[in-house]
């Protein structure tokens, strides 16, 4: 069985200009990630008024280390890695 715990509440941090809020988590996971078997799905979705379909927010998801975020993320996004990073001390 794996247990998650949370350490922290990230807070939120405003996404793009539509005002979307991103609300981040910090989690300790009590197993390696490379022993779990894990299927990731995107659950959230936005219309696509182009297509006038609903679509998934992501392209994918996946596994990185931390130092993947610096290279990748949003500005706004990387508010809430800096907290992770201050948190475990890195």
């Amino acid at each position: 069985m794996l247990t998650l715990e949370v350490i922290a509440d990230l807070d939120k941090v405003r996404y793009y200009r539509g005002g979307k809020m991103l609300h981040g988590h910090l989690f300790r996971i009590d197993k390696p990630l490379s022993t779990m078997d894990l299927d990731l799905k995107c659950t959230s979705y936005f219309h696509n008024t182009d297509t006038n379909n609903s679509e998934p927010e992501c392209d994918s998801i996946k596994w990185e280390d931390i130092s993947f975020g610096d290279k990748t993320l949003h500005k706004t996004q990387k508010k809430l890695l800096n907290k992770v990073k201050n948190i475990l001390c890195l």
